[in-house]
């Protein structure tokens, strides 16, 4: 009786980044790759102007991406695009302005996006005192209308309140780095109400709070916990609420492993410059950190909850497999499941900046570097890098100072993300009828036609599957998925054939 054990290869997996290997290839365009290959999308404003500054500040969620231009007309704007092809393209729906615009507000300094809600930082409105603005689309994102404008309830010039933003559902977290002296401080507010209007409920400081902190300069949220950076004090504070949200209260102070490095100019390491949150994990930038001897390389270091938030332990130092001296890795930090996007957008001397990602295999426990990415018309002084968001296997990039078109400083922001699998054809086995003399069977094209065998004392030989070419290596991962399933297919066709 002849058994067949029939085997079904999936041209796609549920998450693009599963077919990341160690296996990696230089392309043209100076990008460090995994055999998974980027695709690139330079984005820009259609009234581009110099000065502008877009790119600043990037947010994504799903389809749309949203990008601050600070610089942009009177006190700034942000522009809102969407695709609708799986990213292939992204379209300009929507240039949002704050209903009270003036100039020098620096409207659109901070972005942060959920579902139908946008979230707009503008830290120098009111004499540097700050304000935030809310826009809401009811009409799946066709339109966004301004809901509110929120300032904080001891509002005072210098506080830079909006320098940093974030949301979660009915929650918008608001940094306000520059209160009391650059000490900081962070505000909660919440809706009851659909969005229609929101209250403050929370004001957080750090417990051992100084001046010069800079305090909420960064500031992320992911469900009942808000982390905010605070580079002026090397350290990022982690809060959580256990009454959905009525109150915050500190757990932990995170500070690096090496907070006593040597850094730039002997100063410190900006530790807390940028944060980053998913779940159990927290990423914090140190860009200021000298690795292997060069000033300013930079760095990004992991935390990891095992005990639901009550603690944290440093997992990983993060660090760019190319090194040098101001590379400034750790200016923007993003995360999102196993990967973690940091960018390094380079000083004023150096080149245009990059941005590296990184991805865990083993639940958090250790991270390895598995793709570089630039700009395929890069410039020295673009800081390409100077903002970073991910979703899923798309990542965002802000370059704001990529003077093109639009004039000098006018800024754009990059889209990369794995390329779109590709179904591959699967070649029907063609079955051989049974006699005691075996005979040569027909092979699919793409195999060689074997050499028939004696029947005793050997069996009929398996077909030879040609070894893949370099092409195939660097080819996407649908098209490896395809290929298995060709194999698997011949396979198939030879234990009937026994």
């Amino acid at each position: 009786m002849r058994t067949l054990a029939l085997l079904i290869a999936a041209g796609g997996a549920s998450n693009a980044w599963a077919m990341l290997d160690a296996r990696s290839v230089l392309r043209g365009s100076n990008r460090r790759l995994s055999t998974a290959n980027f695709e690139e999308i330079k984005l820009a404003a259609a009234d581009a102007a110099a000065d502008d500054q877009f790119g600043i500040s990037v947010a994504i969620d799903g389809d749309t991406v949203v990008i601050g231009a600070p610089g942009a007309g009177t006190g700034g704007a942000v522009y809102v695009l969407r695709t609708s092809d799986g990213g292939a393209t992204y379209d300009e729906v929507a240039k949002l302005t704050a209903a009270d615009a003036a100039a020098d507000d620096w409207f659109g300094y901070s972005v942060a996006i959920n579902g139908d809600t946008i979230v707009v930082g503008a830290h120098w409105d009111d004499g540097y005192t700050g304000s935030v603005y809310v826009f809401r689309t009811t009409d799946s994102g066709a339109t966004y209308g301004q809901v509110a404008k929120l300032t904080a309830s001891d509002a005072a010039a210098d506080d830079q309140f909006g320098g940093s933003v974030a949301i979660d559902g009915n929650t918008i977290v608001v940094g306000a780095y520059g209160k009391v002296d650059s000490t900081g401080a962070v505000y909660v507010f919440r809706t009851s109400d659909g969005g229609a209007t929101y209250d403050e409920v929370a004001k957080l400081t750090a417990s051992d709070a100084a001046a010069d902190d800079y305090f909420g300069y960064s500031m992320v949220m992911d469900g009942a916990t808000i982390v905010v950076g605070a580079f002026g004090g090397e350290a990022a504070y982690v809060f959580r609420t256990t009454d959905g949200g009525a109150t915050y209260g500190q757990v932990a102070k995170l500070t690096s492993s090496d907070a006593g490095c040597s850094c730039v100019d002997g100063g410190g390491a900006y530790f807390g410059y940028s944060v980053a949150i998913d779940g159990a994990s927290v990423v914090v930038g140190a860009h200021y950190v000298s690795v292997n001897g060069s000033p300013g390389s930079g760095a990004a270091y992991v935390f990891r909850t095992s005990d639901g938030g009550a603690t944290y332990g440093q997992v990983a130092e993060l660090t760019a497999s190319d090194a040098t001296t101001f590379d400034y890795l750790g200016t923007s930090v993003a995360i999102d499941g196993d990967t973690i996007v940091v960018g390094a957008k380079g000083g004023w001397a150096s080149g245009p900046g990059s941005v590296y990602v990184f991805r865990t295999t083993d639940g958090g426990a250790m991270y390895g570097q598995v793709a570089k990415l630039t700009a395929s018309d890069g410039a020295a002084e673009d800081a390409f890098g100077i903002s970073v968001a991910i979703d899923g296997s798309t990542i965002m990039v802000g370059s704001w100072q990529d003077s093109h078109d639009g004039g000098a400083y006018s800024g754009s922001a990059y889209v990369f993300s794995p390329p779109a699998p590709t179904a591959q054809p699967t070649p029907r086995p063609t079955f051989q009828p049974t006699t005691p003399q075996p005979t040569t069977s027909p092979q699919p094209t793409m195999s060689p036609k074997p050499t028939p065998q004696p029947t005793t004392p050997q069996p009929t030989p398996q077909p030879t599957t040609p070894a893949p070419s370099t092409a195939a290596l660097e080819s996407d991962s649908a098209t490896r998925a395809g290929t298995l399933a060709t194999v698997l297919g011949v396979v198939a066709a030879t234990a009937l054939a026994l």
